[in-house]
This record gives C-alpha cells, sequence and structure tokens, in this order.
C-alpha cells in the first residue's frame, strides 16, 4: 500500500504542518464547525495538490477522519 508522509509534503510545500496549526491559538479558538472548515480547507490548499490523482479521495479521507 502506498502512504504518504503529510507533514513532510506540507514542509516540501513550505507551509505550516497540520500539527503546527492544530496547536495554535488561533484554532484553538475556532468552534468545532470552523475546525472541520479550515481543516478541508488544508487539505484542499496545502496536501491535495501533492497527492497523486488517483491517491487523493483516500488521503482525504484518512485525513479528514483523524482527531
Amino acid at each position: 500500500p502506498v502512504s504518504f508522509d503529510l507533514e513532510a509534503l506540507a514542509k516540501q510545500a513550505g507551509k505550516k504542518t497540520w500539527s503546527e496549526v492544530q496547536n495554535s491559538a488561533e484554532y484553538a479558538a475556532l468552534s468545532e464547525e470552523d475546525k472541520l472548515t479550515s481543516k478541508k480547507s488544508y487539505w484542499s490548499k496545502v496536501l491535495e495538490p501533492q497527492i497523486r490523482l488517483d491517491f487523493r479521495a483516500d488521503e482525504e479521507r484518512k485525513f479528514l477522519s483523524r482527531k
């Protein structure tokens, strides 16, 4: 099975990792709904462009289901 190191992909793109975003005061202040919106936006802007098209749907599902 193919596996992606999403933290490394973010760093390679010059972006904050998702764990850095989650640990920020700005993220902590968001409502649960806004946190989900933020996570979806992070996926589409930072991670999705770096993942091969044939793996995107599965990786998106895994990323969005993580706490």
